[in-house]
């Protein structure tokens, strides 16, 4: 019962007309909008010639336990395409354990996307903008 796949998305972030491919994690458990893993962020800074910036007022993260986990000072504003989908995302900079990228139930509720677990996909609105490329 609790094997298996962790409900991921190929996804590319990109600026300055340059782009990394990796996986995101759809976690609706997430009570935020989108985090980056402070590892990956300092790959981006470096690949995609662009920097972090600081948060006017550092934020506290939980973990999956309920406790403060750690102080979140840093965001970098990235453009994600997943799904054929090209989304401008903030997204916070945190220590993940596993992931590159988390995108949050605010993330979700944002995008109007739905989420279908079963079938391994996300169910758009029709209105939201596909990647014209």
């Amino acid at each position: 019962m609790l094997k298996g796949n962790s409900f991921t998305f190929l996804c590319t972030i990109s600026s300055n007309r340059l782009g990394i491919k990796t996986r995101t994690l759809i976690n609706t458990r997430a009570n935020g909008y989108a985090f980056i893993n402070t590892e990956f962020a300092a790959l981006a800074t470096r690949f995609l010639n662009t920097k972090t910036q600081q948060l006017f007022t550092p934020c506290n993260i939980r973990g999956f336990n309920g406790k403060i986990a750690q102080l979140i000072t840093d965001y970098m504003e990235l453009t994600l395409l997943i799904d054929r989908r090209q989304i401008k995302v903030l997204m916070l900079v945190v220590r993940l354990r596993g992931q590159d990228i988390i995108l949050g139930c605010k993330w979700a509720a944002e995008t109007g996307v739905l989420i279908n677990c079963k079938n391994r996909q996300l169910i758009w609105l029709e209105d939201y903008p596909k990647d014209k490329g």
